[in-house]
C-alpha cells in the first residue's frame, strides 16, 4: 500500500518492490483506506507497508485484515520499542523490518527484522546490519574505527552506493570519500549519523552529528533527551529543540499522545525526565499537543511546533543612530571627508583610530608641549586624530620649535599628502619623509618616538 508522496526516496520499496514481483499496488491515504478497494472486487489484501515511526500511531486505526501476516517496513526516523508495541499487540503475526539508509545509498542498506516471535525491546530499536552487498563502518573523526559500544560516525560503502551528486563536484567530494578499507578507488559515503556497535553485532542508532548542542558548557545530544522523554507512560510522539531564551539556549520538549490514551501532563512528564535524565538534559519546557505536525514525508518536524520567544526583562532606550546604523556610519563618513566646504574637517587614513575624546569630523583640541601629554596618550601609531600628532613631532620639550631641520615644512595646516581645493594628491617636501612614525622629519630621525 503506497500512501506517501512519490518524491520521497521511501516509495521506491513500496512502488517499485511490488510491481516488479507481479503484486498490486494500492495508492491511498491512511486515514481514508477503503477496505472495498480489494473486497469487493476479490483483489488480495495489503500485505506490504512502509512507514515512518511518526505514522505507527495511525497504522493501529487501519482495518484489522491489514497486514495481519505481512511485513511491515519502517524507515527514516529513529523507532522507539515503545511507540511499535501497542500495534505490535493487535498484529501478532506481521514481522516488522527497521531500515536504515539514505538516498545515497539507494534508500535501504541497513536492516533489522523482528519476527512474530521475538519479543519488542524497550527503547531504540537496532537498525541491524548492513545488507549483503553493502559495508558499514563505525568510525572516529580520524577514520578510526571505534571500539564496541562507543558512538562513532557511520559510513556506508558498497555496490549500492551512487556515485555522486549531478553538477555538484564540491559536495561529492566531501561527502563521497576514499574507502581505507576496500579495493582501490573504492569510496564510502558519510553519513553524517550516530551509532554504535553492540555486543551481539548490531548497530544501534544514537542520533545525527549535527544534533549536538552546548548549553551552559553542556554538549548534549537531542536524540538521547528524546528518547527519554519517549519512555514515559502514555507518550507517543516526541520533539526536542534548543530554542532562544532570555538567558540563552535552552531545552523545550514537545510531547504528543497516542492515538488511544490520554494526554501526558507536562508536570509529571518533566518529573519522570528528571529521574532518568541529568539535570542539565532535562527540558526547561515541556508542552503537550493533540499531536506534532509532520511533514509531506510523515516525519516529524520542530519548526511547525508553536514556541513563543519570551519578552526580554528589560529594554533599553535606544536613540536614532541604533534604530538607523546605516545613517549614522554615512554620517561619519560625510564629517571626516576633506573638501572646501569643510576647512576644519580632517581626513582619517585607512588604518587610523580614532581618538577616544575627539571623534572624526570635529576640530583638534589646542595645542600643547610634547611634555603634558607624556602618560595620557599612548605613544604608539595611530594614537591621535592625526594632525595634532605630527604638528607635535617637531617640538621640544619646552613647546618651542626644534632645530631648524626637524620644523615643519611651510604650508597649509593639513596632511601633505592632500590640499583642501583639490583631489589630487601633492608629493612630499624633498628630504622629507611619509612614515608615519615620524611625519615631516628627515629621513633620518634622531628622536625616538
Amino acid at each position: 500500500m503506497l500512501h506517501s508522496s512519490v518524491s520521497f526516496d521511501l516509495t521506491v520499496t513500496t512502488l517499485f518492490g511490488p510491481l516488479i514481483a507481479g503484486g498490486t499496488v494500492y495508492v491511498s491515504d491512511l486515514e481514508d483506506l477503503d477496505p472495498t478497494l480489494w473486497g469487493a472486487a476479490g483483489r488480495p489484501v495489503p500485505t506490504f507497508l512502509k512507514a515512518t515511526p511518526s505514522h505507527v500511531g495511525l497504522l493501529e486505526s487501519l482495518p484489522a485484515e491489514v497486514l495481519a501476516h505481512g511485513d511491515l517496513v519502517v524507515g527514516g526516523e529513529q523507532l522507539l520499542g515503545e511507540a511499535l508495541d501497542a500495534w505490535r499487540g493487535g498484529h501478532r503475526g506481521a514481522t516488522v523490518v527497521n531500515e536504515y539508509g539514505p538516498t545515497e545509498a539507494t534508500v535501504g542498506c541497513v536492516v533489522h527484522r523482528l519476527t512474530p516471535e521475538d519479543p519488542v525491546p524497550s527503547g531504540p530499536v537496532l537498525i541491524g546490519g548492513p545488507s549483503w552487498n553493502m559495508r558499514a563502518h563505525v568510525l572516529d573523526a580520524l577514520l578510526r574505527p571505534v571500539p564496541v559500544g562507543v558512538p562513532g560516525e557511520l559510513y556506508v560503502a558498497g555496490a549500492q552506493l551512487a556515485r555522486g551528486y549531478l553538477g555538484r563536484p564540491g559536495l561529492t567530494a566531501e561527502r563521497f570519500v576514499a574507502d581505507p578499507f576496500g579495493e582501490p578507488g573504492e569510496r564510502m559515503y558519510r553519513t553524517g549519523d550516530l551509532v554504535r556497535w553492540t555486543a551481539d553485532g548490531g548497530l544501534e542508532y544514537q542520533g545525527r552529528t549535527d544534533d549536538q548542542v552546548k548549553i551552559r558548557a553542556h554538549r548534549i545530544e537531542l536524540g538521547e533527551v528524546e528518547a527519554a522523554l519517549a519512555a514515559a507512560p502514555g507518550v507517543g510522539q516526541v520533539c526536542v529543540v534548543a530554542a532562544e531564551g532570555p538567558g540563552g539556549l535552552r531545552l523545550v520538549g514537545y510531547a504528543a499522545p497516542r492515538p488511544d490514551g490520554p494526554a501526558p501532563d507536562a508536570a509529571a512528564l518533566k518529573e519522570f525526565a528528571a529521574r532518568v535524565l541529568p539535570e542539565y538534559m532535562v527540558p526547561s519546557a515541556l508542552v503537550v499537543l493533540p499531536e506534532l505536525p509532520l511533514t509531506i514525508n510523515g516525519r516529524s518536524t520542530a519548526r511547525r511546533c508553536p514556541h513563543r520567544r519570551p519578552p526580554p526583562r528589560h529594554r533599553p532606550r535606544r536613540g536614532a543612530h541604533h534604530r538607523h546604523p546605516a545613517a549614522a556610519r554615512r554620517s561619519l563618513r560625510r564629517a571626516a571627508r576633506p573638501g572646501p566646504r569643510r576647512p576644519g574637517r580632517r581626513l582619517l587614513r585607512p588604518g587610523r583610530r580614532l581618538h577616544p575624546q575627539h571623534p572624526a569630523g570635529r576640530p583638534d583640541p589646542p595645542r600643547r608641549p610634547a611634555a603634558h601629554l607624556e602618560g595620557r596618550l599612548p605613544q604608539q601609531h595611530g594614537a591621535g586624530t592625526g594632525g595634532a600628532d605630527r604638528r607635535r613631532a617637531g617640538r621640544g620639550p619646552d613647546g618651542g620649535r626644534g632645530p631648524p631641520g626637524r620644523r615643519r615644512p611651510p604650508g597649509p595646516r593639513r596632511s601633505p599628502r592632500y590640499s583642501t581645493g583639490s583631489s589630487t594628491p601633492t608629493a612630499p617636501r624633498r628630504g622629507t619623509t611619509t612614515c608615519p612614525c615620524c611625519w615631516n622629519s628627515p629621513r633620518t630621525p634622531t628622536t625616538p618616538r
